[in-house]
Protein backbone atom coordinates (compact mmCIF):
# COMPACT_ATOMS: atom_id res chain seq x y z
CA UNK A 1 0.00 0.00 0.00
CA UNK A 2 1.27 3.43 -0.80
CA UNK A 3 1.69 6.27 1.71
CA UNK A 4 -1.26 8.16 0.32
CA UNK A 5 -3.54 5.25 0.81
CA UNK A 6 -2.39 4.87 4.41
CA UNK A 7 -3.08 8.51 5.06
CA UNK A 8 -6.51 8.27 3.59
CA UNK A 9 -7.19 5.21 5.66
CA UNK A 10 -6.13 7.01 8.83
CA UNK A 11 -8.30 9.96 8.00
CA UNK A 12 -11.28 7.69 7.50
CA UNK A 13 -10.64 5.99 10.80
CA UNK A 14 -10.39 9.29 12.55
CA UNK A 15 -13.65 10.41 11.00
CA UNK A 16 -15.31 7.24 12.12
CA UNK A 17 -14.04 7.76 15.67
CA UNK A 18 -15.31 11.32 15.67
CA UNK A 19 -18.71 10.16 14.45
CA UNK A 20 -18.89 7.56 17.17
CA UNK A 21 -17.98 10.13 19.81
CA UNK A 22 -20.56 12.51 18.46
CA UNK A 23 -23.15 9.79 18.54
CA UNK A 24 -22.24 8.92 22.15
CA UNK A 25 -22.41 12.57 23.13
CA UNK A 26 -25.80 12.99 21.48
CA UNK A 27 -27.07 9.86 23.21
CA UNK A 28 -25.81 11.10 26.58
CA UNK A 29 -27.44 14.47 26.07
CA UNK A 30 -30.66 12.80 25.03
CA UNK A 31 -30.60 10.63 28.14
CA UNK A 32 -29.96 13.71 30.26
CA UNK A 33 -32.86 15.48 28.64
CA UNK A 34 -35.08 12.48 29.24
CA UNK A 35 -33.98 12.25 32.89
CA UNK A 36 -34.58 15.94 33.44
CA UNK A 37 -37.96 15.66 31.77
CA UNK A 38 -38.79 12.67 33.96
CA UNK A 39 -37.71 14.52 37.10
CA UNK A 40 -39.76 17.55 36.20
CA UNK A 41 -42.70 15.29 35.44
CA UNK A 42 -42.31 13.60 38.85
CA UNK A 43 -42.10 16.97 40.55
CA UNK A 44 -45.23 18.11 38.76
CA UNK A 45 -47.01 14.89 39.74
CA UNK A 46 -45.92 15.33 43.40
CA UNK A 47 -47.15 18.92 43.44
CA UNK A 48 -50.45 17.79 41.94
CA UNK A 49 -50.76 15.02 44.53
CA UNK A 50 -49.96 17.49 47.32
CA UNK A 51 -52.57 19.90 46.02
CA UNK A 52 -55.11 17.11 45.75
CA UNK A 53 -54.32 15.85 49.29
CA UNK A 54 -54.53 19.40 50.64
CA UNK A 55 -57.89 19.81 48.98
CA UNK A 56 -59.03 16.48 50.46
CA UNK A 57 -57.85 17.37 54.06
CA UNK A 58 -59.90 20.57 54.21
CA UNK A 59 -63.43 19.48 55.42
CA UNK A 60 -66.55 21.24 54.35
CA UNK A 61 -69.01 22.99 56.72
CA UNK A 62 -71.51 20.12 56.39
CA UNK A 63 -68.81 17.62 57.30
CA UNK A 64 -67.85 19.71 60.35
CA UNK A 65 -71.49 19.93 61.48
CA UNK A 66 -71.94 16.18 61.01
CA UNK A 67 -68.74 15.41 62.93
CA UNK A 68 -69.83 17.77 65.72
CA UNK A 69 -73.22 16.03 65.89
CA UNK A 70 -71.47 12.65 66.13
CA UNK A 71 -69.28 13.96 68.93
CA UNK A 72 -72.30 15.34 70.78
CA UNK A 73 -74.04 11.98 70.41
CA UNK A 74 -70.98 10.25 71.85
CA UNK A 75 -70.89 12.75 74.72
CA UNK A 76 -74.57 12.14 75.46
CA UNK A 77 -73.95 8.43 75.37
CA UNK A 78 -71.06 8.83 77.79
CA UNK A 79 -73.21 10.99 80.08
CA UNK A 80 -75.95 8.35 80.05
CA UNK A 81 -73.39 5.70 80.87
CA UNK A 82 -72.03 7.85 83.68
CA UNK A 83 -75.52 8.44 85.10
CA UNK A 84 -76.28 4.72 84.85
CA UNK A 85 -73.01 3.98 86.66
CA UNK A 86 -73.82 6.49 89.41
CA UNK A 87 -77.31 5.00 89.82
CA UNK A 88 -75.84 1.52 90.03
CA UNK A 89 -73.38 2.74 92.67
CA UNK A 90 -76.23 4.32 94.64
CA UNK A 91 -78.21 1.07 94.39
CA UNK A 92 -75.21 -0.91 95.58
CA UNK A 93 -74.69 1.51 98.47
CA UNK A 94 -78.36 1.23 99.40
CA UNK A 95 -78.16 -2.56 99.29
CA UNK A 96 -74.97 -2.43 101.36
CA UNK A 97 -76.69 -0.26 103.97
CA UNK A 98 -79.67 -2.62 104.02
CA UNK A 99 -77.43 -5.64 104.41
CA UNK A 100 -75.41 -3.85 107.11
CA UNK A 101 -78.58 -2.86 108.96
CA UNK A 102 -79.95 -6.39 108.70
CA UNK A 103 -76.65 -7.80 109.93
CA UNK A 104 -76.57 -5.34 112.83
CA UNK A 105 -80.16 -6.19 113.77
CA UNK A 106 -79.42 -9.90 113.53
CA UNK A 107 -76.39 -9.45 115.75
CA UNK A 108 -78.42 -7.44 118.27
CA UNK A 109 -81.12 -10.11 118.24
CA UNK A 110 -78.50 -12.77 118.86
CA UNK A 111 -77.02 -10.78 121.75
CA UNK A 112 -80.50 -10.23 123.21
CA UNK A 113 -81.29 -13.93 122.83
CA UNK A 114 -77.99 -14.83 124.48
CA UNK A 115 -78.68 -12.48 127.41
CA UNK A 116 -82.22 -13.82 127.72
CA UNK A 117 -80.94 -17.42 127.83
CA UNK A 118 -78.32 -16.44 130.41
CA UNK A 119 -80.96 -14.73 132.58
CA UNK A 120 -83.24 -17.74 132.29
CA UNK A 121 -80.41 -20.09 133.25
CA UNK A 122 -79.47 -17.86 136.16
CA UNK A 123 -83.10 -17.64 137.26
CA UNK A 124 -83.53 -21.41 137.08
CA UNK A 125 -80.29 -21.93 138.98
CA UNK A 126 -81.37 -19.47 141.68
CA UNK A 127 -84.81 -21.10 141.90
CA UNK A 128 -83.17 -24.50 142.34
CA UNK A 129 -80.98 -23.12 145.11
CA UNK A 130 -84.05 -21.59 146.74
CA UNK A 131 -85.99 -24.85 146.50
CA UNK A 132 -83.08 -26.80 148.01
CA UNK A 133 -82.79 -24.34 150.89
CA UNK A 134 -86.55 -24.34 151.33
CA UNK A 135 -86.56 -28.14 151.69
CA UNK A 136 -83.84 -27.96 154.34
CA UNK A 137 -85.20 -24.91 156.10
CA UNK A 138 -88.12 -26.65 157.80
CA UNK A 139 -85.88 -29.25 159.52
CA UNK A 140 -83.65 -26.35 160.59
CA UNK A 141 -86.68 -24.64 162.20
CA UNK A 142 -87.48 -27.86 164.06
CA UNK A 143 -83.85 -27.96 165.21
CA UNK A 144 -84.19 -24.39 166.44
CA UNK A 145 -87.31 -25.22 168.42
CA UNK A 146 -85.49 -28.19 169.97
CA UNK A 147 -82.57 -25.92 170.79
CA UNK A 148 -84.85 -23.37 172.45
CA UNK A 149 -86.51 -26.07 174.58
CA UNK A 150 -83.20 -27.75 175.50
CA UNK A 151 -81.47 -24.45 176.23
CA UNK A 152 -83.96 -23.74 179.01
CA UNK A 153 -83.33 -27.10 180.68
CA UNK A 154 -79.67 -27.85 179.94
CA UNK A 155 -77.76 -24.93 178.36
CA UNK A 156 -74.50 -26.91 178.21
CA UNK A 157 -76.05 -29.69 176.13
CA UNK A 158 -77.62 -27.15 173.79
CA UNK A 159 -74.23 -25.74 172.73
CA UNK A 160 -73.69 -28.46 170.14
CA UNK A 161 -77.12 -27.90 168.60
CA UNK A 162 -76.40 -24.17 168.44
CA UNK A 163 -73.16 -24.82 166.52
CA UNK A 164 -75.03 -26.99 164.04
CA UNK A 165 -77.66 -24.27 163.54
CA UNK A 166 -74.95 -21.65 162.91
CA UNK A 167 -73.21 -23.93 160.38
CA UNK A 168 -76.50 -24.39 158.52
CA UNK A 169 -77.15 -20.65 158.49
CA UNK A 170 -73.63 -19.92 157.20
CA UNK A 171 -74.12 -22.33 154.34
CA UNK A 172 -77.58 -20.96 153.54
CA UNK A 173 -76.22 -17.40 153.54
CA UNK A 174 -73.58 -18.39 150.97
CA UNK A 175 -76.39 -19.79 148.81
CA UNK A 176 -78.21 -16.45 148.95
CA UNK A 177 -80.41 -16.68 152.06
CA UNK A 178 -81.55 -13.24 153.30
CA UNK A 179 -83.16 -12.17 156.56
CA UNK A 180 -86.40 -10.20 156.57
CA UNK A 181 -86.32 -7.70 159.42
CA UNK A 182 -88.73 -4.92 158.42
CA UNK A 183 -88.68 -2.55 161.42
CA UNK A 184 -89.93 0.88 160.33
CA UNK A 185 -91.02 -0.37 156.91
CA UNK A 186 -94.52 -0.43 155.48
CA UNK A 187 -96.36 -3.65 156.16
CA UNK A 188 -96.19 -6.08 153.21
CA UNK A 189 -98.51 -9.08 153.52
CA UNK A 190 -96.36 -10.99 151.01
CA UNK A 191 -93.33 -10.95 153.32
CA UNK A 192 -94.77 -10.11 156.77
CA UNK A 193 -97.15 -11.88 159.10
CA UNK A 194 -98.96 -9.45 161.43
CA UNK A 195 -99.24 -10.92 164.92
CA UNK A 196 -101.22 -7.93 166.17
CA UNK A 197 -102.14 -4.34 165.36
CA UNK A 198 -100.98 -1.81 167.95
CA UNK A 199 -102.97 1.45 168.18
CA UNK A 200 -100.97 4.64 167.67
CA UNK A 201 -101.94 8.35 167.80
CA UNK A 202 -99.43 9.21 165.06
CA UNK A 203 -100.96 8.97 161.56
CA UNK A 204 -97.46 8.60 160.10
CA UNK A 205 -97.15 5.19 161.81
CA UNK A 206 -100.35 3.82 160.35
CA UNK A 207 -99.69 0.44 158.68
CA UNK A 208 -96.00 0.61 159.65
CA UNK A 209 -94.09 -2.30 161.25
CA UNK A 210 -93.46 -1.16 164.82
CA UNK A 211 -91.62 -4.29 165.96
CA UNK A 212 -90.26 -7.50 164.43
CA UNK A 213 -91.12 -10.36 166.74
CA UNK A 214 -89.15 -12.91 164.71
CA UNK A 215 -87.20 -12.36 161.51
CA UNK A 216 -88.23 -13.93 158.24
CA UNK A 217 -86.14 -15.49 155.49
CA UNK A 218 -86.15 -15.40 151.70
CA UNK A 219 -83.91 -16.70 148.97
CA UNK A 220 -83.99 -15.75 145.29
CA UNK A 221 -87.50 -14.33 145.61
CA UNK A 222 -88.86 -17.33 147.51
CA UNK A 223 -90.26 -16.57 150.96
CA UNK A 224 -89.11 -19.37 153.21
CA UNK A 225 -90.56 -17.82 156.32
CA UNK A 226 -92.45 -14.54 156.68
CA UNK A 227 -91.38 -12.13 159.39
CA UNK A 228 -93.61 -12.08 162.48
CA UNK A 229 -94.36 -8.41 163.14
CA UNK A 230 -96.47 -5.95 165.11
CA UNK A 231 -98.13 -3.34 162.95
CA UNK A 232 -99.15 0.19 163.95
CA UNK A 233 -102.79 1.23 163.58
CA UNK A 234 -103.74 4.90 163.74
CA UNK A 235 -106.70 5.39 166.14
CA UNK A 236 -107.02 9.22 166.21
CA UNK A 237 -109.38 11.45 164.25
CA UNK A 238 -109.54 11.09 160.47
CA UNK A 239 -106.25 11.82 158.86
CA UNK A 240 -107.73 14.63 156.74
CA UNK A 241 -108.86 16.49 159.94
CA UNK A 242 -105.88 15.66 162.13
CA UNK A 243 -103.55 18.65 162.22
CA UNK A 244 -100.82 19.74 164.55
CA UNK A 245 -101.12 22.86 166.69
CA UNK A 246 -98.68 24.70 164.44
CA UNK A 247 -100.74 23.90 161.36
CA UNK A 248 -103.94 25.05 163.08
CA UNK A 249 -102.28 28.28 164.22
CA UNK A 250 -100.97 28.86 160.71
CA UNK A 251 -104.46 28.34 159.26
CA UNK A 252 -105.94 30.77 161.78
CA UNK A 253 -103.31 33.35 160.91
CA UNK A 254 -104.08 32.99 157.20
CA UNK A 255 -107.80 33.37 157.82
CA UNK A 256 -107.29 36.50 159.96
CA UNK A 257 -105.02 38.03 157.32
CA UNK A 258 -107.64 37.36 154.65
CA UNK A 259 -110.40 38.95 156.72
CA UNK A 260 -108.27 42.07 157.38
CA UNK A 261 -107.53 42.45 153.66
CA UNK A 262 -111.23 42.21 152.82
CA UNK A 263 -112.12 44.86 155.47
CA UNK A 264 -109.44 47.21 154.12
CA UNK A 265 -110.74 46.86 150.60
CA UNK A 266 -114.33 47.59 151.77
CA UNK A 267 -113.22 50.70 153.67
CA UNK A 268 -111.37 52.03 150.63
CA UNK A 269 -114.49 51.61 148.52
Amino acid sequence: MSQNEEKNQNVENNDQNVDVKDQETSVESTEGDVASDTASTDENNESVDQNESTEEEVPTLEELIEALAIKETEVERLKEGLLAGEKEIQDLQSRLRSVSSAYKKEKEDQEAFKLRIERQMEYRSSRRRGEVVKVLFEPLENLRRSYASLNKKDPESAVGIEMVIKAFMTGFTKLGLEEISPDGQKFDPNEHNALMAQPTPDPALDDIVLQTYSVGYRIEGLILQPAQVIVGKYDGPPIEEAKSDDEAACDNQVESDSSEESEDSNSEE
